[in-house]
């Protein structure tokens, strides 16, 4: 993913390859996952399957 998650904190983000982001985030109630976050989750799997 080439951007970040404006809705959630990021605990941890990290670029251990070029364009390629791993980011930690905290998950505390069921209202965190909104469609933002589950559109980023299903285009960063989009991405990974696509490698």
């Amino acid at each position: 993913m080439n951007y970040k998650l404006n809705s959630m904190p990021i605990q941890i983000a990290t670029e251990p390859y070029l364009n390629r982001r791993t980011n930690d985030l905290l998950i505390t109630e069921l209202n965190d996952v909104d469609d933002e976050l589950m559109g980023w989750i299903k285009e960063a799997a989009a991405f990974s399957a696509a490698k």
